[in-house]
């Protein structure tokens, strides 16, 4: 009997080894999927699209391309950036969490961060949707929240809130336990355009990876509330 279940534990532990490593190579697979993506300028390719993008993804990016004719709105994929300070193209950190990988990077000069949602189709990597927020300076800033529709989301603390912040704006503390559920108190709509500031530029990267997974999308204050 002692023998049986050693063997019954044997066997758990085996099968629990396998299984956490096919979740690693799957995330080594994924964000190298993304990396490659990414740094490969592949979302530019039509044929790349038709193959990795769910239909759902498919008509978002066809419903935001702006102009005459048939196209994607790839720069989705991108910080967004018109121009930038520099030529410096790439990523500096790609992560999955078991079901976005959110990747971190330089376009045109530009720091940004961007989430895809992905989901293995009969062993193809497929994106259902990628969401992210454009980071803008000071004055592009203050263009976009003259729009009313636009909500100014300042993740902040209350004191610092309280010290001073951008007239009409939201406070919630991307640092309170209770950031995601505020949220969604405050703004239900995701289709809410919103825009994002901190201190600094740090705590308001964070809380853009928060609610890029939520759903939510907009802009974000490039340098923080020190630039403004």
């Amino acid at each position: 009997m002692q023998n049986m279940r050693r063997s019954i534990i044997c066997v758990i532990l085996a099968l629990c080894s396998i299984l956490g490593g096919c979740r690693r190579s799957k995330s080594v697979s994924y964000e190298t999927f993304v990396r490659d993506m990414y740094e490969r300028h592949l979302y530019e390719d039509e044929s790349f699209l038709l193959r990795h993008c769910s239909p759902e993804l498919l008509q978002k990016l066809r419903d935001n391309y702006p102009y005459e004719g048939d196209g994607y709105a790839v720069w989705a994929f991108r910080s967004g950036a018109q121009d930038g300070p520099s030529q410096r193209y790439g990523l500096t950190e790609v992560r999955f969490d078991g079901e976005w990988c959110t990747y971190i990077g330089y376009d045109m000069g530009v720091e940004f961060l961007r989430c895809v949602k992905l989901y293995d189709k009969n062993g193809v990597v497929m994106m259902e949707d990628v969401c992210g927020f454009e980071p803008l300076q000071a004055p592009a800033f203050a263009d976009v929240i003259a729009d009313t529709t636009v909500v100014r989301l300042d993740v902040r603390t209350p004191d610092e809130f309280s010290a001073g912040h951008i007239d009409g704006a939201l406070n919630v503390d991307v640092q309170g336990e209770d950031f995601a559920s505020r949220m969604e108190a405050v703004v239900p709509d995701r289709n809410t355009v919103l825009a994002v500031y901190c201190r600094s530029g740090r705590r308001s990267k964070t809380a853009c990876e928060i609610l890029s997974k939520m759903g939510y999308s907009g802009y974000e204050l490039d340098g923080g509330y020190l630039s403004w």
